[in-house]
């Protein structure tokens, strides 16, 4: 009479972890069509899953084995404990299908395997996940979930950061392409994806998210600086593009902010000047070509705007260039004298606007 029980039991274990797994495959079909492809894929291979249902199976196998053995006086004990920990093992099967209605947990999950494909120097895994946070991220602008979109972004700078840590710490085999040219082609794929959703929300007036990927590329910029000095030219040419787009479509908003994202960068890139010892001199005068751009830019979608607001980014980077500490880093002249002829030719201009 017990054997039957402990049949029964074990398979209503078994039967609710199916039941379970087959209604968490219908929610993940309609997850798949948020930009998670192949999510249920994953989800069938979590050793949480896998562990749980091997369990059940094993705990109903035993169950029918004692109905047909001779009944063994610590059969019972040893069922009932089982019995316990597949209750513990249910609680934990239901929760984990329940994270995986989550955002936050897949993501999670997502960057971890992504993280664990750059170890292994697995290009395909690497390009899988890549592509699954960028279908993720367009899908995210297209709703307009601005908050998911910035999350992504996010996610995007951690994953090169952890890129960057990565390739700069694994021995370089003979033969193998150099560390900077694999972070830049990486970086670059990133990048080119980010400008193609950049113009999307651009022709469809999301001017958020035009912000926050020029801001994206500025932080990229000083980032991937502090690793070597040629890697911050990329993302400084493809906030150049941003930039130019916005400035040709007349889109205010995002002008104005590029300015001083630009700044910023310019000061970050003489702060690592100094703390290094390295000139920049390439990514520190490019970033004040393009601010200077973007100030003209400025001032020719609105001439009635005062010159000395325009100047003011430059006299943000002269007044922080001019503290006695950052006369010592490399090139600092050249510097100087670039950033006060910018300054002398908005100075021009507020002259001719007081005649």
């Amino acid at each position: 009479m017990y054997n039957l029980v402990f049949v029964f039991c074990s398979s209503i274990f078994l039967l609710v972890a199916l039941v379970a797994l087959l209604r968490q495959g219908s929610i993940l079909k309609k997850t798949e069509k948020k930009g998670f492809s192949n999510i249920q894929s994953l989800f069938l291979s979590d050793w949480v899953i896998r562990f749980s249902m091997g369990y059940f199976s094993l705990l109903f196998f035993y169950s029918v084995v004692i109905v047909f053995v001779p009944m063994w006086k610590w059969n019972g004990f040893i069922w009932l404990a089982a019995a316990i920990l597949g209750l513990l093992l249910l609680l934990s099967l239901i929760r984990r299908c329940i994270a995986y209605t989550e955002r936050e947990f897949l993501l999670k999950k997502l960057s971890k395997r992504c993280i664990k494909a750059f170890q292994k120097g697995n290009d395909e895994a690497i390009l899988y996940h890549v592509d699954i946070f960028i279908e993720l991220f367009a899908h995210a602008v297209k709703k307009r979930r601005l908050v998911h979109a910035k999350r992504m972004l996010k996610l995007f700078l951690h994953l090169i950061e952890e890129y960057v840590r990565i390739c700069g710490s694994r021995p370089r085999l003979e033969g193998e392409m150099a560390v900077t040219d694999k972070i830049t082609l990486f970086v670059a794929y990133i990048g080119k994806s980010l400008h193609w959703v950049y113009k999307e929300a651009l022709y469809e007036h999301i001017e958020p998210v035009n912000q926050e990927i020029i801001s994206f590329f500025g932080k990229s910029c000083v980032r991937l600086s502090h690793f070597h000095e040629a890697l911050g030219v990329l993302p400084l040419n493809l906030l150049d593009r941003c930039s130019k787009e916005a400035i040709a479509g007349e889109v205010e908003d995002v002008i104005e902010i590029t300015s001083p994202v630009l700044s910023e960068i310019a000061k970050s890139i003489i702060e690592l000047s100094l703390e290094k010892g390295s000139s920049y001199k390439e990514v520190l005068r490019l970033a004040l070509s393009l601010l200077e751009e973007n100030v003209r830019a400025t001032y020719e979608m609105n001439r009635d705007i005062n010159p000395a607001l325009l100047m003011q980014p430059f006299a943000e980077i002269g007044q922080f260039l001019g503290q006695e500490r950052y006369k010592s880093m490399p090139h600092y002249d050249s510097i100087l004298e670039q950033l006060k002829r910018y300054m002398s030719q908005f100075n021009m201009l507020d002259l001719l606007e007081k005649e």
